[in-house]
């Protein structure tokens, strides 16, 4: 599955121009309807690691570009095993993805779902 995740995030940073004002990269979870889980991946031009909030402020998002996993997400812990494993994707392409360097090279990267919390994956030191 990471090698499909690779590749998505590869499309996404190989075929969209990043506005210059990027500061930051977030990965949007949330519940499919009709069940499975959603991501996207959003750049920001704010970032604060204290204030999670920098994630409300888009400069690119791709709403038709979402990568899918299969699950049902009317179970508590099925969701806590897919962001566990959504996770675990998108911090192992920080460690060797293709592109690793755009997202590195900015002030943060987080995770987490669109109506909770932020988790910061990255921040550069």
């Amino acid at each position: 599955m990471y090698d499909k995740f690779a590749e998505w995030v590869d499309r996404q940073l190989e075929e969209n121009i990043m506005p210059e004002s990027t500061v930051a990269f977030y990965f949007a979870l949330y519940n499919e309807h009709g069940g499975g889980f959603g991501m996207q991946l959003i750049a920001c031009d704010r970032f604060d690691e204290n204030d999670e909030d920098w994630a409300c402020y888009h400069v690119y998002l791709d709403e038709n570009n979402i990568f899918c996993i299969i699950g049902d997400n009317d179970e508590e812990n099925e969701w806590e095993n897919a962001y566990a494993f959504m996770k675990s994707l998108a911090v192992t392409y920080l460690e060797k993805g293709k592109h690793r360097d755009i997202l590195l090279n900015t002030q943060g990267v987080g995770i987490g779902h669109v109506n909770g919390d932020l988790e910061l994956i990255y921040v550069k030191k």
